[in-house]
């Protein structure tokens, strides 16, 4: 798993209401969840995980992680992901 965290740039308080794996042009086997949670520190934390069924052979995925908030200056906001895997047998 992968955790990224999102701040306010401004200190304005806001809440994550959606946060999805949105692949791109090339299809993947693998797929992603993606968590959210609230921190300590007034920020987000996105955890991704790769979601089974589990590829069997190598390979790649990229997409975007969409991102939807109550913030009044970012309400939709897109994190680039691009990964590699290795197949379980």
């Amino acid at each position: 798993s992968t955790e990224v965290r999102l701040y306010s740039p401004n200190d304005v308080p806001f809440e994550v209401t959606e946060a999805v794996f949105v692949e791109g042009r090339r299809k993947s086997v693998a797929q992603i969840d993606v968590v959210t949670r609230p921190s300590k520190d007034g920020g987000y934390t996105l955890i991704a995980t790769p979601r089974p069924p589990y590829p069997t052979q190598t390979g790649s995925l990229s997409g975007v992680v969409r991102i939807r908030t109550t913030h009044p200056d970012l309400p939709e906001l897109e994190v680039r992901v691009i990964g590699f895997y290795k197949g379980k047998n």
